[in-house]
């Protein structure tokens, strides 16, 4: 009964550092009217071209919206990802599922206000790298879609290292109940609204105190054993 307690004593602990732990994520909410477009790219073609946001005459084409943070993220700000047009090309792999590959950068600046320090300017800065495209839901009214891939970090009052990698995902929705697959080989297109997204660490470090109370924890249970050794009887 005792090693049970001090296992349940264990598990709770554990539980509660994890809570402890806060989670660093930047949730991005899209701008009104900003849209992600697929277009066939012709007849005899197997990919799809994607185009992020409105695209200016003679320039690049931007996606913008709002951004808030917590845990090592906190922060409120501005978030921009910019391409060039046509840029994105994705594979025809499948009805529900595109391996998309960029072939130039993807900028992603972040302005606001970091929460810790009340520091404002860039927040993040890096180069997104998108990896594919996934169906997540359909139904009669629609598609929700979700585009995924990582931020590499190049700088920024929110960066903890330069070189390090944020993971990504855009959900967008498209308007009608419709495979993508279904452009390949024409030169029809389809826009989805941006749904927003999220941005965060890949693999978070616990705070000091998830770590204090999972070693409390540990203390508890072997606290528990020795006592149960010690009692009368208990090598019979």
């Amino acid at each position: 009964m005792r090693s049970m307690t001090c296992v349940l004593s264990l598990l709770t602990c554990l539980l509660l550092g994890a809570g402890a732990a806060a989670q660093s994520v930047i949730n991005l909410q899209g701008g009104a009217g900003q849209t992600v477009t697929f277009t066939g790219m012709g007849a005899g073609t197997t990919s799809l071209g994607m185009t992020l946001g409105s695209c200016g005459f003679g320039g690049g084409c931007v996606l913008y919206g709002l951004g808030a943070g917590s845990g090592n993220l906190a922060s409120s700000g501005v978030f921009l990802i910019d391409t060039a047009p046509g840029s994105i090309q994705a594979g025809a792999s499948g009805s529900d599922a595109l391996a998309l590959q960029s072939s130039a950068p993807i900028e992603f600046p972040y302005y606001g206000v970091a929460a810790a320090t009340g520091q404002m300017g860039l927040l993040l800065d890096g180069t997104l790298n998108l990896t594919n495209f996934s169906l997540a839901a359909s139904n009669q009214s629609g598609t929700t879609a979700d585009v995924g891939g990582y931020l590499t970090v190049s700088g920024g009052s929110l960066a903890a290292a330069a070189g390090s990698t944020l993971g990504l995902t855009l959900g967008v929705d498209l308007p009608s109940w419709t495979s993508l697959t279904s452009l390949v080989g024409t030169g029809n297109s389809l826009s989805a609204a941006l749904a927003g997204g999220t941005l965060a660490e890949i693999s978070p470090t616990p705070e000091p105190a998830g770590w204090m109370l999972a070693a409390l924890g540990a203390l508890i249970l072997g606290g528990g054993s020795i006592r149960r050794r010690l009692q009368p009887g208990a090598l019979a």
